[in-house]
């Protein structure tokens, strides 16, 4: 698959539902060098969801910059977000915590973090 098309084509089902301005695309590209881009396909290679992290200094903590869910796999959020994240804790396990940066819906709502193992219902090895 072609990178430059792949990344347009994740641009544009971002900036369908989030009101963006500004370079996404070079964000986006950033994201997925680092690692912290996450894309889910049906099984007709259409883009379901995207969500884009980041990862603190110390690796412990993730904010979660997006995460948009087409609107006809909405029912399924619950379900997509517990997906999305173990990806990214598969990805980066020495997250402990996340927080969602809820700057265009709830700009002024105060921080809040989830312990990652108890989100995803994950038991430590015996």
């Amino acid at each position: 698959m072609d990178n430059s098309i792949d990344i347009k084509n994740i641009v544009n089902f971002v900036k369908k539902y989030l009101p963006y301005t500004g370079d996404l695309e070079a964000y986006i590209q950033k994201h997925i060098e680092y690692g912290t881009c996450f894309v889910l396909y049906d099984n007709l290679n259409e883009i379901v969801a995207v969500a884009r992290w980041n990862i603190s200094d110390d690796g412990e903590e993730a904010d979660i910059l997006d995460f948009v869910i087409r609107p006809d796999w909405r029912k399924y959020n619950k379900k997509l977000m517990k997906q999305m994240l173990f990806r990214g804790w598969w990805n980066f396990p020495k997250v402990k915590r996340f927080s969602f940066v809820r700057g265009f819906k709830y700009p002024k709502r105060e921080r809040k973090f989830y312990d990652m193992k108890k989100f995803l219902n994950i038991k430590e090895a015996i």
